[in-house]
């Protein structure tokens, strides 16, 4: 009953079938996915370069077209977002991982989620309150959701992202900045994020770029000099897994290492 609950409050309202522009409203068609049980959760490891056995998870949306071809966010999310969907599409997200993680956390209390947040939920003055009465339908471990804004988002509107990140603090949970590449370094200090995440530009074909290794260690400096966390996405072959590491990040990520599973392996079998 609980967990319906959470579901419910995250439930999409009806909209008209098309937008003013004539444009298919996405509403619909992910209302109906929802109750074919076709918009769903993927769920992406984030593995640590020092031996640390915990589970952490980035959380991905997905929908399943009536064809059964699996869309990735950049197919639909863009013209959800334009036609005033995010925020309720941020929430069933959450509500979903928070689900998940009620189910998970038993047999693997180490588990962490790593849930992004549109600017739609930045704005959303309402969605902190709403977080913490989802969080009491549920029961997961303090620190265990880690809610990221990217950084365009958060230099948008940075005042808005520190309430936001004392707010996730105060309800027991933690924030990240994703898609960092330097741009956010002012604000570092004073929002201390828990994690950062590079930005994917840093990342991919580190190999061949000697000048962008040092820029990458600097910013790792900086992060860890903040207290805050650094995670690499999108790593994509060996070479670069190792250059990582020995730039000293910590948590790697990417489908070299793993690609997001719908229904992730239990990672101590």
């Amino acid at each position: 009953q609980r967990r319906g609950e959470v579901l419910r409050a995250a439930a999409l309202p009806p909209a008209p079938a098309r937008a003013d522009d004539g444009e298919p409203r996405w509403g619909p068609r992910i209302a109906e996915a929802i109750r074919e049980g076709r918009l769903f959760l993927a769920y992406q490891p984030i593995s640590s370069l020092a031996a640390d056995a915990a589970e952490r998870f980035e959380v991905l949306l997905r929908l399943r077209d009536a064809q059964g071809r699996i869309l990735l966010p950049a197919d639909f999310l863009g013209e959800a977002t334009r036609q005033g969907y995010a925020r309720l599409l941020d929430r069933w997200v959450v509500s979903r991982a928070l689900r998940w993680l009620d189910a998970h956390q038993p047999a693997h209390p180490a588990t962490t989620l790593f849930v992004k947040l549109s600017e739609a939920s930045l704005a959303d003055t309402d969605f902190p309150d709403w977080l913490g009465q989802m969080l009491d339908k549920v029961r997961v471990r303090t620190g265990s959701c880690v809610f990221e804004l990217g950084q365009e988002t958060l230099l948008a509107s940075p005042e808005r992202a520190e309430a936001l990140f004392a707010r996730l603090r105060a309800l027991g949970q933690a924030a990240a900045i994703e898609h960092f590449d330097g741009g956010a370094n002012a604000w570092l200090a004073r929002l201390a994020p828990d994690y950062v995440k590079l930005d994917r530009a840093l990342v991919q074909g580190l190999t061949a770029d000697p000048a962008r290794l040092e820029r990458v260690r600097g910013l790792i400096a900086r992060v860890q000099a903040a207290g805050s966390r650094p995670i690499a996405a999108f790593v994509e072959d060996a070479r670069s897994l190792g250059l990582l590491w020995q730039a000293q990040v910590e948590l790697v990520q990417g489908h070299f290492i793993q690609p997001p599973e719908e229904h992730p392996r239990d990672a101590s079998a």
